[in-house]
């Protein structure tokens, strides 16, 4: 266990660049359940499918049994114009709603979104794949919200989940294969798995990818070469990321960008020019209303007047950073681990061993407290694949809203 580390041991983990790793729970029974229930609910999608044909059939026959009292000749048309009215009432009330949770989740209001959400998603599976447009945007704000989270096992699983839905034929030319892909090894990358998740989004092809998640894969490509050591790779991937955006001054990667571009500058030393790209990045945070960017910038800060041995103003900075992180609910696993730990190489350096040596003890308090809550979603997952009964869509793999809190940290010298 990792509280039975002696000052030694733990003075050797402080003293090495931090490495940290979420638990990979994605097993083999894991997977085979959860492509065995996703080649199921298709099944069960187009047998409900057909029996709403068949439902739409009756309702316009009788349409067009009692029509035929009063005009015989008009017994066709109204036979489909009641098949048509049947179907558009499915199409339009699953368009309406995945608009307003659409409209609700990009105000930011995300408690509303998560009520909203379940019905869009019900509605529209209930009428696949006449609402596939809709369904498939309910389902990436689902998605979406899994990252705002930090949900990690949750995004791989829910992406799994929906490439099991596309048939293995046509899956390379799958429009939606690039996104369900990259959710998946952005899920490796907040697990800190860089190298697995870098070799994944270098195999994409952006040739047959959509310009504005060719941008995003870029942009974790390069995030993930420089958080696995090799900077001079994410320079190459960032002006090419660069490249893409150059006529989109309001692209919304490109904060996440300016970020990559100011870690990788503090990387090769080149303390300057990473102060510019910090302020950019920053800025571009704060327009945005990006918390969790700007507490990285943060420790970008921290990290930078550390070597210039200003330590009081980079102290402030980590600090700052450290209740960003904490407040959130440590959404982001990895963010709270580097953060301390570089914060507690600051105070080693300082002289301050003690703080140090407790900083890193509630590091290692932290991840365990972590994964244990991985390893219980993991099984309720599990369980929840066993019986059939209760997944109809990869909605019902996950559990979106408030978790139980992870230890509390507070600052990481208290």
């Amino acid at each position: 266990m990792h509280h039975d580390l002696t000052d030694e041991e733990l003075l050797k983990l402080l003293e090495a660049p931090p490495r940290y790793k979420a638990p990979n729970l994605y097993d083999s029974e894991l997977d085979r359940l959860i492509t065995e229930r996703g080649l199921q609910t298709v099944r069960q999608k187009r047998q409900q499918y057909f029996w709403k044909v068949i439902i739409g059939a009756i309702i316009g026959g009788i349409f067009g049994f009692v029509s035929s009292f009063v005009a015989p000749s008009i017994v066709f048309q109204l036979t489909l114009l009641s098949l048509a009215v049947y179907f558009a009432i499915g199409y339009f009330v699953g368009s309406h709603r995945s608009k307003l949770v659409s409209k609700t989740f990009k105000s930011g209001r995300h408690d509303l979104t998560l009520k909203m959400l379940p019905d869009a998603i019900s509605w529209n599976t209930a009428w696949y794949p006449l609402t596939i447009k809709s369904l498939l945007n309910c389902q990436n704000i689902e998605l979406n919200l899994l990252l705002n989270e930090g949900r990690i096992l949750e995004l791989e699983a829910h992406s799994r989940f929906l490439m099991a839905h596309i048939n293995p034929a046509r899956l390379q030319n799958s429009r939606a294969l690039p996104r369900l892909q990259n959710n998946i090894w952005v899920s490796w990358m907040l697990a800190g798995r860089y190298l697995e998740a870098a070799e994944g989004f270098a195999s994409s092809d952006l040739s047959k990818t959509e310009k504005h998640i060719r941008t995003i894969i870029l942009n974790n490509l390069a995030l993930c070469q420089v958080k696995g050591g090799d900077p001079k790779a994410a320079q190459e991937t960032l002006d090419r990321a660069f490249a893409e955006i150059s006529s989109q001054p309001r692209s919304p990667v490109r904060p996440n960008l300016e970020f990559i571009q100011a870690t990788v500058y503090v990387e090769q030393n080149n303390l300057g020019a990473a102060e510019a790209a910090i302020d950019k990045a920053k800025t571009l945070a704060e327009k945005i209303g990006n918390s969790e960017l700007q507490a990285d910038c943060m420790v970008l800060s921290g990290r930078i007047l550390s070597k210039q041995k200003r330590y009081d103003e980079a102290e402030l900075f980590f600090k700052s950073a450290i209740e960003v992180f904490s407040s959130t609910d440590n959404t982001h696993y990895l963010s709270l681990c580097f953060a301390m730990h570089y914060y507690a190489q600051m105070l080693l350096e300082t002289g301050d061993e003690k703080s140090a040596l407790r900083s890193m003890r509630k590091i290692l308090e932290y991840t365990q407290s972590y994964q244990q809550r991985e390893e219980n979603t993991c099984e309720r997952i599990k369980q929840r694949l066993r019986d059939t009964s209760k997944i109809r869509t990869a909605s019902d793999l996950i559990t979106l809203g408030e978790r139980e809190p992870l230890i509390e940290l507070g600052t990481a010298d208290n």
